[in-house]
């Protein structure tokens, strides 16, 4: 789809078309991810301590929410990710896991890189090469300890730091030829990206490619339903297959798209104000599922699951298997 079509495609009011496949409210539902062995979408529900899975795609429409399974995990999932060897693999606050079998035995990738007691894996997921890259949330958040990681189960430390200085780890995404890498902090509003080298690493101090303006210390989103003064604050990320950058707006009830280089391309009206991640899923990857949160928000749609079918013009990368 061309720029000029995805605009007046983004500009159209398209919250009655969102369809939820959750069956139930999660507090933080968070790292939405393609399964392509299985034919399934997985996410989590960071403080719900768990790991949700739909039921296997149809072949026509969406799977139905009542065939969703949930795996209670033994402390907060950061973020989940498919594995070539079978299963997935999980950032729990405690480490890194294998998961190959569905409610099976989580076996040992590695230790947290933190203290457990102050900090938690949050965003995360593989880049085209298929390394796992892990980011960080630290609390206090007024403190700038967030990381981003990459695991190498290999090398020790197994977990070296790729970048720091955030304040909360987000909107990690890699350009589809795997030359770009793009990380947010949510705490300042911006979002930056850093050329990869050869064994793909990120080289210098990133190139700040977009901020959002501050929430205003009297803002309410009753009195702003448009969002004018207040666009909300940037979450997980997602990559289409032209490189352009879909950042979801927490508080913003929305998904930001941007192109490579940061320039705004529309917004995408969302079900739910807390909108935490998007992704691209469904066997042709145009269909786009949004995350959010129902821990902050009583409103009916906070907390599930939700996908919308995208133009035959409009896909997405899926999520890329580890490859250990």
């Amino acid at each position: 789809m061309d720029p000029a079509a995805l605009s007046d495609w983004l500009h159209q009011d398209h919250r009655g078309a969102w369809q939820r496949l959750s069956p139930t409210v999660c507090a933080l539902a968070e790292s939405p991810c393609w399964h392509a062995a299985e034919q399934r979408l997985y996410w989590v529900d960071i403080d719900g301590c768990a790991l949700w899975r739909s039921a296997p795609w149809p072949a026509h429409g969406l799977p139905d929410p009542a065939g969703a399974e949930r795996w209670p995990l033994p402390s907060e999932p950061g973020c989940v990710a498919p594995a070539a060897s079978g299963g997935v693999v999980l950032a729990l606050r405690s480490g890194v896991w294998a998961a190959p079998q569905w409610q099976g035995e989580l076996h040992a990738l590695a230790p947290a890189p933190y203290d457990t007691t102050v900090a938690r894996f949050n965003d995360g997921k593989c880049d085209p090469a298929g390394r796992l890259w892990l980011g960080t949330l630290h609390e206090p958040r007024a403190e700038r300890l967030a990381r981003l990681h990459r695991l190498d189960v290999h090398a020790d430390p197994a977990l070296p730091v790729a970048l720091g200085n955030s304040s909360l780890a987000n909107g990690l995404a890699f350009s589809p030829d795997g030359q770009w890498l793009y990380w947010a902090d949510t705490g300042e509003h911006c979002v930056r990206r850093w050329p990869l080298d050869a064994q793909g690493w990120p080289q210098g101090a990133g190139e700040l490619i977009h901020t959002w303006p501050r929430k205003p210390a009297d803002w309410t989103a009753a009195a702003d339903p448009h969002h004018t003064h207040y666009q909300g604050r940037p979450d997980g990320a997602a990559i289409d297959t032209a490189g352009r950058y879909w950042i979801a707006l927490y508080e913003g009830a929305a998904v930001q798209v941007l192109s490579p280089t940061g320039l705004a391309l529309g917004r995408l009206r969302t079900p739910a104000l807390h909108t935490t991640m998007p992704a691209f899923c469904s066997p042709h990857g145009n269909t786009l599922v949004v995350t959010t949160a129902g821990k902050a928000d009583r409103a009916a749609a906070a907390g599930h699951v939700w996908a919308l079918h995208l133009p035959r013009t409009l896909q997405g990368l899926g999520a890329v298997t580890w490859r250990g």
